[in-house]
């Protein structure tokens, strides 16, 4: 292109755009052409870059959104695609829950079935379901739980609507003793753990209680450093 130009110059110099202007145009013209294909190899080279930062972006994060039937995206493992692709997917809520849920309708040898996903990619033994820990659309294999529906409760914050002495789970102030008693509810029986003189003691309490009884995926209050007034009358 630098050679098209300094020759441009040099017949310019000499007068030569009057004497023989199609030569002129020609090679201006090849310097116009020059310049677009040294940008297209350009843009063609970006573009390249940009792919393999996609790539190598995919191969580090190991998931990726997922589009449903009815236009949310849930995020999924990328080993799991292929078998999330196999069904039609979408967003069922139900009125007396607040979260949503991932389902699909399934042939089997007695018919079509309604199936979640949590279930369709862990098979969890029966009895057992599967939600996920953290966020209603999160379907990666480290945030899903395979639990029964009573320790699936242990998991869920105190129901705000919920009154109570205490505004943490597990504990109630216990009028006859002046205390605040934690109990933990555990394959459907109530566990008591002890009685506190301070409602934030009795919550740290039940979190160490949920975590020896549920793992880490236990429900654990928010204690403030600041020991909370308590909430009702003895």
């Amino acid at each position: 292109m630098l050679l098209v130009y300094n020759i441009c110059k040099l017949l310019n110099q000499f007068n030569t755009v009057a004497k023989y202007p199609h030569l002129t145009f020609v090679l201006y013209c090849y310097n116009l052409v020059t310049i677009i294909s040294i940008q297209y190899v350009g843009y063609k080279w970006l573009y390249g870059c940009w792919s393999l930062a996609d790539k190598l972006a995919m191969k580090t994060q190991n998931w990726t959104f997922y589009k449903l039937k009815t236009g949310e995206k849930i995020k999924i493992d990328i080993k799991d695609l292929k078998k999330v692709e196999s069904l039609s997917w979408r967003v069922l809520r139900k009125k007396n829950s607040n979260r949503p849920s991932v389902v699909a309708t399934q042939s089997t040898p007695k018919g079509p079935r309604q199936i979640t996903l949590g279930k369709f990619l862990l098979n969890p033994p029966k009895g057992k379901m599967v939600y996920p820990r953290r966020g209603d659309l999160d379907y990666r294999r480290d945030n899903l739980v395979v639990c029964t529906m009573a320790e699936r409760q242990q998991m869920l914050p105190k129901r705000k609507q919920q009154k109570s002495s205490s505004k943490y789970k597990g504990v109630f102030w216990d009028s006859t003793r002046k205390k605040w008693r934690v109990d933990i509810y555990v394959d459907g029986k109530c566990n008591f753990i002890g009685l506190y003189s301070g409602e934030d003691s009795a919550a740290l309490a039940y979190n160490k209680a949920a975590r020896e009884h549920f793992g880490e995926m236990a429900y654990q209050n928010q204690v403030k450093a600041r020991t909370p007034q308590r909430n009702s009358d003895q």
